[in-house]
């Protein structure tokens, strides 16, 4: 891949960091979806661009509450580097919030973000959930 095209995945990236600050100062549902575009075409240029497919998946799980496409999204992220923490926690929380039957694998999603999150704050929520589903069963 050219410098060209990392660099054309990257600018549309930011674009859609800025529609969905835009989106959340506004709560223009219109921005999240200008977001959303610009995400997917910054992943259309650059396929392993991570910050691309987990900003893209919290735009569908916390603002469009389309709690499937961020699971798929989160999941991309996952395959291309296991490391990061926060996706683990997101996916799980997206599958909590969109009591998709599948908790298992929201346990398995929390328990990993525990092992690798640093976060004290989502540390404590990540717990909580695991609480939470432990205790539902």
């Amino acid at each position: 891949m050219s410098l060209l095209t990392r660099l054309r995945a990257r600018y549309h990236y930011w674009l859609g960091l800025a529609h969905r600050s835009r989106g959340n100062r506004a709560l223009a549902e219109s921005a999240y979806h200008d977001a959303i575009g610009e995400f997917t075409q910054a992943i259309l240029l650059d396929p392993r661009l991570t910050g691309a497919h987990f900003a893209r998946g919290v735009v569908y799980w916390r603002e469009l509450n389309d709690y499937e496409r961020a699971i798929r999204d989160f999941s991309r992220v996952i395959e291309l580097d296991p490391a990061i923490a926060d996706a683990h926690l997101n996916r799980g929380l997206a599958r909590v919030f969109g009591r998709l039957d599948t908790r298992e694998d929201a346990v398995t999603d929390f328990e990993e973000y525990l092992r690798r999150g640093k976060n004290g704050y989502w540390r404590i929520e990540a717990e909580n959930q695991l609480a939470r589903l432990r205790a539902a069963r």
